[in-house]
């Protein structure tokens, strides 16, 4: 090491503990053992031992003990401070989490929110109030649970407080006064939390596709407030949608809520295919519709309402909108207030049956199953279309309800793992099926692996590494043996182990462009709104599944297999087929 740069280095270290010197005066800094010696390493798994057993006292006065040797890991001192938390010493949890703060451990927002939670239980309650509206600025993702959360009820009495939080009794607010409330807290909390909601002009110009800048953000929250009088309940709400979907990714959106409207939904679900919309799932009632292709609603044609409906989805690319758009259009109260249909309960549709006669059938609204997004491939109760074919349903249409399975072809030696959430299932979690999965394909003659990603829409990327850890050392990580299918639901946490697949693995992508896309704004951690309570999400954090240059709208696949619904019917997967050959 050259002088110069063990004088950077030297100077870095002092700078830290100068934060240390400032979160807690000088005389309160631990002073760096230079040489530790092998009892660190023994202090530092029976601490992490005592906290795993609820040891806290302990665990306090081992990390204790491991932040005066070590000060510059933010992580020992997050401990610390949780020990004391736990152990009831509040007081003393404070600077600890104070340092964790400085050396940024978490989230500033989350470490702010914790500080708020301490001082509260230490009956300082206006250090506790203080730090809860940092922890609110910074933009805390959980609000729901800090609305619930029995050491900030400590605070309820500060000024303030309920309108931090957002709690109000909207049985007593005016319609009115309760509209104009969301509207400024949505707009206030846009600004705290989404990731990355405005237009930009600089360096982040491509982070989101935000449409407005903040004063074309501001300018039309005032202009919707003026409106809100005038307004009908639908109709503000689907100019929520419109102010939402405009800030520009595909997790921050209106989640729907507990009134009416959003309840009243047709009883059909609706698939987008090349050849146009058509039914593929329905209520038993309505099986003689199923394979039918929908013409139009109540005189507009479908890429009018299509087009339409568009601005009031929330996304990060037109191959989103086609995937999620067509289960908007059961929502007929919206697309009454939008002057789409005559009537807000039911729509007559016009259709092509599958024995090409042309009909118009009039669909009322039940609330039965208002969302159907995940119930794969149609809800329990109702009649899939290949339940009245004669042919089965193509293999990536069977067990879609299930987060990850396999099966093997042995005369094709073909192993199919459809890859449907990442997310544990209860009797095996995703670790334990990578490992299982990697002894299939050591104990057997695999010469093909196929991933099929078609219906992964999320859950929590971290869980994806054991099985990324698996295929990149597995045997059919060759080009030509491993294939990875993908199509517009590939979406959040999905999408991310679909990029880390294609980054890190040998493998040739097949099927449609995804939904997502590799560098976005993502998670979620929806909040109700208080007058109305219809829930909300904005991103909180910058996923770079890609490389930071990547400005990709999706990832596209190296062999595209667009589905028709001409293949569909007959129970081909033009997928499968493109990788078999």
């Amino acid at each position: 090491m050259t002088v110069t740069a063990f004088f950077l280095r030297s100077l870095g270290l002092c700078f830290v503990l100068a934060l240390c010197a400032a979160a807690y005066g000088a005389a309160d800094v631990p002073a760096a053992q230079t040489s530790p010696d092998a009892a660190f390493a023994s202090d530092l798994q029976a601490a992490q031992q005592a906290y795993a057993a609820g040891e806290y006292d302990r665990a306090a006065a081992l990390y204790d003990r491991i932040v005066r040797a070590n000060p510059v890991n933010p992580t020992y001192w997050r401990r610390l401070a949780a020990s004391y938390y736990l152990a009831g010493e509040y007081r003393k949890s404070i600077p600890a989490y104070t340092m964790a703060l400085q050396l940024r451990q978490d989230q500033p927002a989350t470490l702010a929110y914790y500080l708020a939670r301490a001082n509260a239980k230490a009956g300082d309650l206006e250090s506790g109030m203080r730090w809860l509206r940092q922890a609110m600025r910074w933009g805390y993702g959980d609000l729901e649970t800090a609305r619930s959360d029995a050491a900030v009820a400590l605070l309820r009495n500060q000024p303030g407080f309920d309108d931090l939080l957002g709690i109000v009794d909207a049985a007593t607010m005016p319609r009115v006064k309760g509209w104009e409330y969301d509207l400024a807290f949505l707009a206030r909390w846009a600004k705290a939390k989404a990731y990355h909601p405005f237009r930009t002009d600089t360096g982040d110009r491509f982070v989101s596709d935000a449409i407005y800048t903040e004063p074309e953000f501001d300018a039309q929250v005032r202009t919707l407030s003026a409106q809100i009088p005038s307004m009908s309940d639908v109709q503000i709400e689907l100019a929520l949608m419109r102010l939402v979907a405009a800030l520009g990714d595909g997790h921050t959106e209106l989640g729907g809520g507990p009134r009416l409207e959003y309840a009243q939904t047709l009883p059909l679900k609706f698939e987008l295919f090349r050849e146009g919309l058509y039914v593929t799932a329905a209520d038993p009632a309505y099986r003689n519709l199923l394979g039918a292709q929908v013409l139009g609603m109540d005189g507009h044609s479908t890429e009018r309402i299509l087009s339409a409906v568009a601005p009031y989805v929330s996304r990060d690319n037109a191959y989103w909108l086609a995937a999620v758009e067509p289960y908007r259009l059961r929502a007929i109260p919206f697309l009454h207030a939008l002057g789409l249909t005559a009537h807000p309960d039911r729509v007559s549709l016009r259709v092509k049956t599958l024995d090409g006669s042309v009909a118009s059938v009039v669909v009322p609204v039940n609330t039965d199953r208002p969302d159907i997004w995940n119930s794969l491939p149609s809800p329990s109760g109702w009649i899939n279309l290949f339940d009245v074919l004669p042919q089965p349903s193509p293999l990536y249409l069977q067990r879609t309800d299930e987060h990850y399975w396999f099966a093997f072809d042995a005369p094709k030696r073909l192993l199919y793992f459809q890859y449907n959430n990442v997310i544990d299932e209860k009797a095996e979690t995703l670790d334990a099926f990578a490992q299982r999965l990697g002894a299939f394909i050591t104990s057997h003659d695999v010469g093909k692996l196929v991933i099929d990603m078609r219906w992964n829409n999320g859950g929590d990327t971290f869980l994806n590494e054991p099985l990324l850890q698996m295929l990149q050392s597995a045997g059919v990580n060759r080009l030509g043996h491993l294939f990875v299918i993908i199509g517009p639901r590939t979406f959040s946490a999905g999408l991310n182990a679909a990029d880390y697949f294609q980054r890190d693995l040998n493998a040739i992508f097949v099927g449609e462009p995804t939904g997502g896309k590799p560098n976005a704004p993502g998670d979620e951690t929806f909040f109700a709104l208080p007058y109305s309570k219809i829930s909300i999400n904005f991103s909180s954090v910058y996923w770079e599944s890609g490389w930071p240059q990547d400005a990709r709208l999706s990832i596209a696949p190296d062999v595209y297999t667009p589905r028709t619904f001409a293949q569909y019917l007959k129970g081909d997967d033009p997928a499968m087929d493109s990788i078999l050959r």
